[in-house]
């Protein structure tokens, strides 16, 4: 499965208060109001899910949530980390061209951009010390700083003008004056500004769109299932949810098996990887019969003690004596086919139900009689049976 989330995240200054944004996922950030170096991962140390792993969610896994019950352009429910500064995720069917939005193509490994056809490139980031920080399931980034062999782009800031809180006259400053506090030249008040006025004097953006893209496998898909199913008290899993995660989980389990039974119905599965599928304690009857035409008899003795009575019933029927002995030894073959069995016109099916124990006495009596003399010692070796008195006598 391929997943892809936006990412837009900031982190805000300790020393300024500034909101810098990330270029995707990093570690460390120069501040842009102060020039002060801001450690992203020392302010999210304490984060309840394990530092920056889960910088975007700290009561659960947003990967995990976007995978399994999220629908594309859906955001994550979380819009904020633990560590107070804003992140936002949402799911998307694939990375896109941050110039005109066309879906772009999935990188080929080792891909270092993708072009779009209107010619902006963005640049691809393979995982990284900083990006397996983040979350180390992590494919590639796409995007958050434009490919190196791009054209960069230079923020302005004329017309813009920003008020007085009190009496709404412009405030004196141009875009040199980095200070926060400005003193109103017609009332007089003094103005603190905000990030709003801030970006508006220093238009910088206040996000930079990164895509976060993740190959889930199997069991990967099933990890990301016992994430979310072992919060209990998770506020977003009322009981509707929670089945279908359940069911999710059995589903992504069984995919590895479901796709190993196709391959062995197309032919693909031959001597010991088809005998490996059927050390699977988990097949059932169905997946039994489906089976049953491309095995050969020892794939069939295999397989057998794992067979429920109503397939032993069947397999009781099949040409091969190897078979019809196993299902007469078979732990779960009813006594009524047993009984059969005990008349089998091969000997060494005759031999395995004389062992069994839940054999009538009538069958065993009659078994006793039998010209075979390893089905006469299997009735002998059976412990229920129990000879009369000529038998006693003379053994």
């Amino acid at each position: 499965m391929q997943l892809t989330l936006e990412l837009r995240a900031s982190v805000r200054c300790p020393g300024c208060a500034v909101m810098t944004p990330l270029l995707g996922p990093q570690t460390a950030v120069s501040c842009r109001g102060c020039a002060a170096r801001i450690d992203v991962a020392a302010l999210a140390a304490d984060a309840r899910q394990g530092g920056l792993r889960y910088p975007f969610g700290a009561y659960y896994d947003a990967v995990a949530e976007a995978a399994l019950l999220l629908r594309d352009d859906q955001p994550c429910r979380d819009a904020r980390s633990s560590h107070g500064s804003p992140v936002a995720l949402r799911r998307l069917a694939g990375p896109a061209c941050d110039a005109c939005e066309a879906p772009l193509p999935w990188p080929a490994a080792g891909a270092s951009e993708l072009a779009c056809g209107c010619g902006e490139r963005m640049a691809v980031r393979w995982p990284d010390a900083a990006s397996r920080a983040w979350d180390p399931r992590l494919t590639c980034v796409v995007g958050g700083q434009r490919a190196a062999s791009a054209e960069a782009r230079e923020p302005t800031a004329e017309g813009k003008v920003i008020g007085c809180g009190q009496c709404g006259a412009p405030l004196a400053g141009t875009t040199q004056d980095r200070r926060r506090a400005r003193t109103c030249a017609h009332c007089g008040a003094l103005n603190v500004l905000g990030d709003a006025a801030w970006l508006a004097l220093f238009p910088q953006p206040e996000w930079h769109r990164a895509f976060l893209l993740y190959e889930l496998d199997d069991e990967r898909l099933v990890a990301l299932h016992d994430a979310l199913l072992a919060h209990d008290d998770a506020y977003f899993l009322d009981d509707g949810p929670r089945r279908a995660l359940e069911a999710g989980r059995k589903a992504a389990e069984a995919a590895p098996r479901r796709r190993r039974l196709e391959a062995a119905a197309r032919g693909e599965l031959r001597g010991a990887r088809l005998e490996g599928l059927l050390e699977d304690e988990d097949l059932t009857d169905e997946e039994v019969t489906r089976l049953d035409p491309l095995l050969d008899d020892a794939a069939r003795v295999r397989i057998a003690p794992k067979a429920a009575p109503a397939t032993l019933r069947r397999w009781a029927q099949a040409a091969s004596p190897p078979i019809r002995a196993l299902v007469a030894a078979h732990p779960k073959a009813p006594a009524a086919l047993l009984t059969r069995l005990s008349r089998d016109p091969e000997a060494r099916v005759r031999a395995a139900a004389a062992a069994r124990p839940e054999l009538s006495a009538e069958a065993l009596a009659q078994l006793r009689k039998d010209p075979a003399p390893e089905v006469v010692a299997a009735v002998r070796a059976n412990p229920s049976y129990v000879p009369g008195f000529w038998e006693k006598l003379f053994g």
